[in-house]
């Protein structure tokens, strides 16, 4: 099924829309906000959060990159 006017074209996309899909971001994104916890407690120096131990993190270089992928 696809609309059509004179300068726009949309096709819908069937189930891009699916509870799975919101699942899978919603667990990517606490995966994401972890590791931008323990870079940030490697930075601070102490733990945000007791569950990301950031005491055997050094900040250069682990640090970094966990926060920049974070």
């Amino acid at each position: 099924m696809s609309w059509r006017s004179e300068s726009i074209w949309i096709e819908f996309i069937t189930g891009s829309r699916k509870t799975s899909n919101f699942c899978w971001a919603f667990i990517l994104f606490l995966g994401s906000l972890g590791f931008l916890l323990v870079g940030t407690s490697s930075y601070l120096g102490r733990n945000v959060i007791s569950l990301f131990p950031s005491q055997q993190i050094i900040f250069f270089p682990q640090g970094i990159v966990m926060s920049f992928y974070g």
